[in-house]
C-alpha cells in the first residue's frame, strides 16, 4: 500500500509541489529579474544621484556580483549550518532592506554596501529555493518543476521596469 501511494504522489501535482513552485518562480521574478533589468533603470539613477554612467553600471555590477557570491555562501550554510527556509528568510529581509535603503539614498557611496547587502541576500534566497526545490520534487517532475520556477526570470525582467 504504501508503494502506491508513493507512486501516486510522484505521479500527480500535488497541491504541496505547486506552492513549492510558485514560491520559487516568485523568487525569481523579484531576485534574478531586476539584475537583467538593472539597465532600464540606469538613466533615472544617473539623473536622481547626478553621477556618470560608469558609476551607475558599478553599482549596479556591485549587487550582480554580490547575488552569485551570497548563492555560494549559501551554498555553503545550508547544508551543515542552517536549513533551506532560514536562509530564505534572512535572505528576504535582508534584500527588503537593501533595495530599501537603494530607491532612498542621496549618496552614491552608500550605494555600494546597500547594493552588497541586497545582492548577498538575493542571492541566498534564490539559491535556498532551488535547492530546496530539487531536495523535495520527484526526479520525474523536477526538470518542469524548475523550469516553470525559473521563468520567473523573464516576467520580473518584463514586468518589473514598469512599476
Amino acid at each position: 500500500i504504501q508503494e502506491m501511494e508513493a507512486a501516486s504522489a510522484e505521479d500527480g501535482w500535488q497541491p504541496r509541489l505547486v506552492k513549492k513552485v510558485v514560491a520559487c518562480f516568485v523568487n525569481h521574478v523579484f531576485s534574478i529579474g531586476p539584475i537583467y533589468a538593472f539597465g532600464v533603470f540606469l538613466p533615472f539613477i544617473k539623473a536622481d544621484l547626478g553621477i556618470s554612467l560608469s558609476e551607475v553600471s558599478a553599482i549596479g555590477s556591485t549587487m550582480n556580483t554580490a547575488q552569485w557570491a551570497g548563492g555560494f555562501l549559501a551554498g555553503l550554510a545550508i547544508p551543515h549550518r542552517t536549513s533551506h527556509s532560514s536562509v530564505a528568510l534572512f535572505g528576504a529581509v535582508g534584500a527588503f532592506l537593501g533595495l530599501a535603503s537603494l530607491s532612498i539614498i542621496q549618496n552614491p557611496n552608500v550605494a555600494h554596501p546597500a547594493a552588497l547587502l541586497a545582492g548577498l541576500c538575493l542571492g541566498s534566497s534564490n539559491l535556498a529555493g532551488l535547492v530546496a526545490l530539487n531536495a523535495t520534487v520527484f526526479a520525474k517532475k523536477r526538470a518542469t518543476c524548475v523550469g516553470l520556477a525559473s521563468c520567473g526570470t523573464s516576467v520580473g525582467t518584463i514586468l518589473l521596469p514598469h512599476f
